[in-house]
């Protein structure tokens, strides 16, 4: 497929440059005077908020981890000798999915209160942020057309720029505190689950057709959530990029690719 190949790589040769600001967004973070205890609770908690509630990924307004499972449940409770093994198959994956995330979520939720953060709180309130409220309504809108779908299927992640730059942050510093240690495994268990989990959406592009206006749209539309979600990532981090230096970076293919030759060396061997 020399041409699918080359369509994926113009992809994320686009959208590259997004994921390395959100690489970005966490070394300036983490290394600057920038951060704070009360800075950490904010992102922390943005994060537990999101694992939960996936930012317009899980599906329609409403949509949460809990849903997910309880729909693959009922589903599950439904099958039979008459069920096709596909189906089977696809409740286990939504099933593994959803355990995924949650576990995520909970293991953020000790992050949070090793943080100092108030149980009292809302996950709601924990992920009053407007840049994720543009960025799940951008979401929601797209999905009423396949290649919509698809480009928040890939947005996921956001190219695992969050862990890598957490990554390359705490390899230069390594980690004194026990909030760090916490952070640095949390982020390297990401990695080892998501690593995978973003080589197969890419894969799953196959379904779609090859025409050019079909991948102009695609490619469009990633770029789109990919610029918002780096806003959004920016403000889960109290905005440590000002904003001319945040737009700048979404256009800045050299930085792109020197992320992706530096992390994402699996997808382009995978593609």
């Amino acid at each position: 497929m020399p041409g699918r190949t080359a369509q994926l790589r113009e992809l994320i040769d686009t959208v590259a440059p997004c994921w390395a600001g959100e690489a970005l967004v966490a070394r300036r973070y983490f290394s600057s005077g920038h951060r704070t205890p009360e800075r950490d609770i904010r992102w922390i908690g943005f994060q537990v908020f999101k694992e939960f509630n996936g930012g317009g990924v899980y599906g329609g307004p409403g949509a949460t981890v809990a849903s997910i499972l309880d729909a693959a449940s009922r589903r599950a409770a439904a099958v039979n000798l008459a069920t096709p093994p596909a189906e089977v198959t696809r409740i286990l994956d939504d099933l593994s999915f959803a355990v995924d995330e949650l576990r995520h979520m909970a293991e953020f939720m000790g992050l949070y209160a090793l943080a100092g953060g108030d149980p009292a709180r809302s996950l709601d309130s924990l992920g009053d942020l407007a840049n994720a409220r543009r960025l799940a309504a951008l979401r929601h809108s797209l999905r009423a057309t396949t290649v919509g779908r698809t480009a928040v299927d890939l947005s996921e992640g956001g190219g695992l720029g969050l862990q890598f730059g957490m990554r390359a942050h705490f390899t230069d510093h390594p980690p004194a505190s026990e909030v760090d240690r916490e952070v640095v495994r949390l982020s390297e268990s990401i990695l080892a689950d998501e690593s995978s989990h973003l080589l197969m959406r890419f894969r799953g592009t196959e379904a779609l057709d090859d025409d050019e206006r079909t991948w102009a749209e695609l490619t469009g539309n990633l770029l789109a959530i990919s610029v918002q979600k780096l806003k959004e990532r920016n403000e889960q981090f109290s905005c440590p990029l000002p904003d001319d230096e945040l737009l700048a970076v979404t256009t800045d293919r050299a930085l792109g690719r020197q992320y992706v030759s530096r992390n994402l060396g699996f997808i382009m061997a995978g593609l």
